[in-house]
């Protein structure tokens, strides 16, 4: 039988500039099964390097609005313009929007409820998304999420 570690969260989990074997939360991981005699299974991540799960280094807890008050247009794919209150998620559609398939997919992202479209991108260059919030929620939303033996999590907020 195999112990299920998802990892979540920032650069403490993710090993910012250490190769995946040598991260604090594979070494974590791997004593943990150690000390209950069992393999050790890393629920993949959705990004480049899925060996370090779900985890991006510079994840903020949560994507920041710089003032709830001031709306700013947002392109969707389809040519079609939003309002959305100006922060992190409107100024990586501004700088990716080429990343979003379609409207729906843009929208699910400003909405927070989908980072995938982030998640390839960056590889060690610290990001904000996909946020520890989110990597909650895919996790949580996945059919590996139901299998988790134990949460490696970390996260502050910017």
């Amino acid at each position: 039988m195999a112990l299920r570690v998802a990892i979540v969260g920032d650069s403490a989990m993710w090993g910012q500039g250490i190769a995946v074997e040598h991260t604090f939360a594979r070494l974590a991981a791997t004593r943990l099964a150690q000390l209950v005699d069992q393999s050790l299974d890393i629920l993949p991540g959705l990004g480049a390097e899925p060996g370090r799960g779900h985890s991006r280094s510079g994840a903020k807890i949560d994507a920041a609005v710089d003032d709830p008050e001031r709306d700013v247009d947002v392109v969707l794919p389809s040519g079609a313009v939003t309002r959305e209150a100006a922060g992190d998620r409107v100024d990586f559609c501004e700088m990716f929007g080429s990343e979003f398939d379609d409207d729906a997919e843009m929208r699910g992202f400003l909405d927070g409820v989908d980072d995938r479209p982030a998640a390839g991108l960056f590889g060690e260059n610290p990001a904000t998304f996909p946020t520890v919030t989110t990597q909650v929620r895919q996790l949580v939303g996945s059919e590996l999420g139901a299998t988790v033996d134990v949460l490696l999590i970390d996260g502050w907020d910017q």
